[in-house]
């Protein structure tokens, strides 16, 4: 099994904290964020771990790891930045995004998940989105699991009552069903197609986008649920919420 980091972002929401550095190599209690994930991913075993680049990929430099650059970063979107790994994948694999961390238990359960297609989801989210924002009305997304399967995934809500779960950013394929997903974006990839859930153009997706679609191609997606195992630093106030969640001993690796 391998990793692959999606690290190709500039993190603008970040501001200051990231206008000279990816937002992967933001410090966070002495380590970078993807020190950070490069330190559980070993723990766990892994050997094969690859980080997609993109916005100052120099900053970049870890031993004994692979590197691919996404060197459109500016003007495509994370399933672009996965392309960009393409042939290095000939194996199951965890894809996570650079701005979040995650538990060391977190990620040993998610190996031992045996289904085809896996996205973690966050059962207790509410609980750490009042944290991050103080309500439960900002950047909301939908998220649907009926009989163990994920139906709907990544499209904007504007009420959270009937959202009971969170996408995470850490998601594990097979490798039959990373040759779905290939398969399905090769196919989008021909026709030019947008993508039906966000409405962006083909090089701006998002990994919820092709989700989504390969739920609709009746591929199944399982979730893999969790609580509070995971943080997201994609602002400057949620980089202060996880210093916070992290002292009070609310998160640990």
């Amino acid at each position: 099994m391998k990793a692959i980091i999606l690290a190709a972002g500039k993190g603008t929401r970040l501001g200051k904290l990231t206008s000279d550095r990816p937002k992967g190599m933001l410090d966070f209690m002495g380590k970078t964020l993807l020190e950070h994930q490069i330190s559980i991913y070993r723990l766990a075993g892994f050997t094969d771990i690859t980080i997609v680049r993109g916005y100052k990929k120099n900053k970049i430099d870890y031993k004994d790891i692979k590197y691919v650059d996404n060197d459109l970063y500016d003007k495509t979107n994370m399933i672009e930045s996965l392309m960009c790994a393409r042939d290095q994948i000939n194996d199951d694999c965890i894809i996570s995004y650079s701005d979040i961390l995650f538990s060391t238990n977190l990620l040993a359960s998610l190996i031992k998940n045996k289904s085809s297609v896996v996205v973690t989801v966050d059962s207790d989210w509410k609980k750490y989105w009042n944290h991050r924002y103080g309500s439960l009305t900002e950047d909301l997304e939908d998220l649907q699991i009926k009989n163990n399967k994920v139906i709907k995934i990544g499209q904007p809500v504007t009420e959270s009552k009937s959202l009971d779960y969170r996408y995470v950013g850490l998601n594990k394929f097979t490798l039959d069903g990373m040759r779905k997903m290939l398969s399905l974006y090769d196919k989008k990839k021909l026709l030019k197609e947008k993508w039906k859930s966000s409405g962006n153009q083909f090089k701006n997706g998002y990994m919820t986008d092709i989700l989504q679609e390969m739920i609709d191609d009746k591929i199944e997606v399982t979730p893999h649920f969790t609580k509070n195992e995971w943080l997201e630093i994609d602002t400057e106030s949620d980089y202060v919420v996880a210093k916070e969640l992290y002292l009070n001993k609310e998160f640990k690796f």
